[in-house]
Parts: C-alpha cells; structure tokens; sequence
C-alpha cells in the first residue's frame, strides 16, 4: 500500500513542477498565484497520503526538494517584479500556505477567503478592495 501512496504522491507532485515550468512566461504574479492556488488544493487532497507517508522516506525528500526547485523561481521572477515583499523566502511561503491548509475551515469558501488574505500579506503594495 505505500508503494501505491507514494507513486500518487511523486504524480501530485510531478504535476505541480510542469505546472511551473508552463508558468515561466506568466506575468510574475499570476504565475506565482496560479501555483499557490494548485499547491493549496493539492496540500488539501493529499494530506493523508503525506500522513501515511515518512517524512524521512526517500520519495517525500525527493518530492519536497522537487517542489522547491519548481516553485522557488516563481518566487523570486514575483519578488524580482516588486509584485512580492522581498523579505520572505520560498520556505516560508510553503509553510505559510501548509498552515492556510491545515486549518480548519467552516467551508471551501472560508478557506479562499483566508487564502486571498494571506496571498495579500505577501504583496508589497495593497491589492485592490475586493467587494
């Protein structure tokens, strides 16, 4: 049964940096939301997998350091834009979200509320008012 966890999960994840790598000529913003947004449903569907999964074993390494290498550069083109606030690195924005993630929420719409808040915090200037 792990090995079936495991290979879902390399799959998952596989998804998250060719998503990436189609998102390089994204304007720097958009591209980095349009990431965090699938990183988010992706963290949220499999989370009992991670769970059933060692974070010591060779694939949850493997993957991890996949997804660092695929999402960082998103960071750093939004950071290098001036559309994100510099003082923050790629390990923080992941644990940012996984705690976005891991909360509980009333319902889907509490957690995109709480999800636009925390992609707000990111910027270095103020989104628009949203109504």
């Amino acid at each position: 049964m792990k090995l079936v966890f495991e290979a879902v999960y390399a799959e998952e994840v596989d998804a998250l940096c060719r998503l990436a790598d189609e998102l390089e000529d994204a304007p720097p913003w958009d591209g980095l939301v349009t990431w965090l947004r699938r990183f988010v449903d992706y963290t949220v569907t499999k989370r009992a997998i991670r769970e059933a999964l060692s974070g010591e074993s060779d694939i949850f390494i493997a993957c991890r350091r996949a997804m660092l290498d695929a999402g960082e550069p998103l960071l750093l083109r939004a950071q290098a834009a001036g559309e994100v606030r510099t003082d923050m690195s790629f390990d923080d924005l992941l644990r940012l979200i996984s705690g976005v993630t891991g909360a509980a929420y009333v319902d889907t719409e509490q957690r995109d509320r709480v999800f636009g808040i925390t992609l707000d915090g990111m910027r270095t200037r103020p989104a628009p008012h949203r109504t």
